[in-house]
């Protein structure tokens, strides 16, 4: 028996669009009349938003700096705005995607010594550099001045010492132990921390761990030297085209781009001073170091 159009229509699947319908109009209808009325009303939303952003606005420690600025600083600020905007995208690549970001990834609000290289290259980070400076607020003093000044003033101290946790006799000794510099009388005995009998303990009577920086220098040079060799060598070559000649080493008289020749203990010791990224942010390291 041939079939009619209202028995063809009966049978059929609804589309997507017939099940996105029951869909909404299922979860309206279970929705409560006063809730349903805030859930469409968008001028709620706007309202709300506005009133927060002018709460900020008006209690905003650079309120008065906006609204003082001339035109030149608001096209200035405006500039800024639309370079970053571009980095973001274009230098950072720091699009939205669905991907879990892997170590590799580079964007604007990641990883620190991760991101150095091309952060270092940004447009922004060059203007933030010209500009006028303010007040640091917060600035530890290890902080102020590059780990190659502070071992080349270490140097000029004769009673300069230090103590390691522990004797310095294989590679592993020196990956594990912690250093600790400090200036104390020149009479003081000098320790030889690579000996087995080197006793670390430092708050007992009578203890005396502490080496002569300079004595370290010397022993650690005819002990480990072949571990940074490689190091030493390749800053002897990167001497820098402005360096001038300095009790026979090449430096770079200012503070603000140094290139100071490290000896084999310093070098050693710099890599102590200086996180590198696989320590900051590899899989070994956790909330204790």
């Amino acid at each position: 028996m041939p079939t009619t159009d209202t028995q063809m229509t009966m049978d059929e699947e609804p589309t997507k669009e017939e099940r996105l319908q029951s869909v909404d109009k299922a979860f309206e209808g279970n929705l409560e009349p006063s809730i349903y009325q805030n859930f469409h009303d968008h001028r709620i939303y706007d309202k709300g938003r506005d009133s927060l952003l002018d709460r900020e606005e008006k209690t905003s420690w650079y309120r008065d700096k906006k609204r003082d600025a001339s035109d030149n600083e608001k096209r200035a600020a405006e500039i800024v705005r639309i370079i970053r905007e571009d980095e973001r995208d274009n230098h950072f690549g720091n699009r939205a995607s669905e991907a879990i970001p892997g170590p590799e990834t580079l964007d604007m609000g990641g990883q620190f010594l991760t991101n150095r290289e091309r952060i270092e290259g940004s447009e922004v980070f060059w203007i933030s550099k010209h500009m006028p400076k303010g007040a640091h607020l917060h600035l530890h003093f290890n902080a102020e001045l590059q780990p190659e000044i502070l071992l080349r003033e270490a140097r000029k101290v004769p009673n300069m010492y230090i103590r390691s946790t522990q004797p310095l006799l294989t590679e592993a000794d020196l990956a594990e132990t912690e250093m600790v510099f400090n200036v104390i009388p020149d009479d003081t005995k000098s320790s030889n921390v690579f000996l087995p009998t080197y006793n670390p303990e430092w708050k007992a009577p009578g203890s005396q761990p502490w080496m002569r920086w300079s004595d370290f220098r010397e022993k650690f040079y005819s002990r480990f030297r072949h571990l940074t060799e490689k190091e030493t060598a390749k800053q002897k070559t990167t001497v820098q085209p402005n360096s001038v000649q300095k009790n026979g080493t090449n430096e770079i008289d200012t503070d603000e781009d140094p290139h100071i020749e490290l000896e084999s203990a310093e070098v050693w010791l710099k890599q102590k001073m200086v996180l590198s990224e696989n320590e900051a942010y590899g899989i070994s390291q956790t909330v204790n170091g």
